[in-house]
């Protein structure tokens, strides 16, 4: 019997596929989603039939969302992170060249911000 040897490509862009045509990604947001919904079930066990399972199906149906649903090629997970990053950073900042000018830069960076208020001007600092 003749051995043949194959290249196998290195750099290829297609995921792998796991369970049922689904990939890794996909099937820990389903399941989580799943886990979610379940412990929603049984901690709602007092709410009434129809509410236990409306509550229980928000979290499986958001996580079948998050697998399926990827804007601008990104999946939503990657988006919630983005946004957090961005909502974590500061909004303005304030640059002074010379460590003996700190405490003056703050000073007037104090009084720009009293004078914008002031006069109800955006809040725009250099």
């Amino acid at each position: 019997m003749k051995l043949y040897r194959q290249r196998v490509p290195i750099h290829l862009e297609v995921k792998d596929h796991v369970i049922f045509g689904l990939t890794a990604r996909q099937c820990l947001l389903i399941g989580s989603g799943l886990a979610a919904g379940y412990l929603t079930f049984l901690n709602t066990a007092g709410w009434g039939l129809f509410l236990n399972v409306l509550l229980s199906v928000l979290p499986a149906g958001l996580g079948a969302l998050a697998a399926f649903f990827q804007p601008l090629s990104r999946g939503l997970e990657e988006w919630a992170i983005i946004w957090l990053v961005f909502a974590s950073q500061p909004r303005r900042y304030l640059v002074c060249a010379l460590p003996e000018q700190w405490g003056l830069c703050e000073e007037q960076a104090l009084q720009d911000l009293v004078h914008a208020s002031a006069h109800g001007e955006e809040e725009e600092l250099c």
